[in-house]
């Protein structure tokens, strides 16, 4: 008797638990950013990599609610953006006439603006240009840059950032250098 009763109670639990409503888990997302700081690496290419080796570089990035992972493919995919940042490459070593020199550094102070373009919901791409400012050996130049990167973001609040750049001083060849930085979105109160 008792084994009978205890088969009937487990079967009305049993169809208890199917009759129940399914629970929806909710999706909580992070809102999108106006605001982003990057820190990575930068890699001189073609006759600047000669005279550097790498540089480190910082940045910081305005705009109006690009940064971050969406929630679903944005509706306006084109936006304006601005950054400003400073990096610095490291100078190399060699031997000159069998005597040792060393390149000095050469810090390159930029303010960009341009467009960013999101066509996923975790991923953009960013082309700009703008003035900048460059310090190699105790003298001071007026460039003009332009940058070329994607951004794809591996969490909510995590992307990655390779890119290339390029940076010209009138009267020389451009300088060139790729990019790997890691960009975190932020809110200004």
């Amino acid at each position: 008797m008792t084994k009978k009763i205890f088969c009937s109670l487990l079967i009305l639990s049993f169809f208890n638990a199917k009759s129940q409503p399914k629970v929806e888990k909710k999706i909580i997302s992070v809102p999108r950013q106006s605001n982003a700081v990057a820190v990575g690496i930068t890699l001189p290419v073609s006759d600047f990599n000669s005279t550097h080796s790498f540089g480190i570089i910082a940045e910081y990035s305005y705009s109006n609610q690009r940064f971050g992972k969406f929630s679903a493919s944005p509706k306006k995919k084109l936006g304006f953006t601005a950054s400003t940042g400073i990096a610095y490459y490291f100078g190399r070593k060699e031997i000159v006439s069998n005597y040792p020199y060393k390149y000095p550094g050469f810090i390159y102070l930029h303010t960009y603006g341009g467009l960013i373009y999101t066509p996923l919901k975790s991923m953009n791409f960013i082309f700009t240009a703008g003035p900048a400012i460059g310090l190699y050996n105790g003298l001071t130049h007026f460039y003009i840059g332009s940058k070329v990167e994607g951004c794809y973001f591996i969490s909510k609040r995590i992307a990655l950032s390779p890119g290339i750049s390029l940076m010209k001083k009138s009267n020389t060849d451009p300088l060139w250098s790729a990019t790997l930085k890691v960009t975190y979105p932020f809110k200004l109160h």
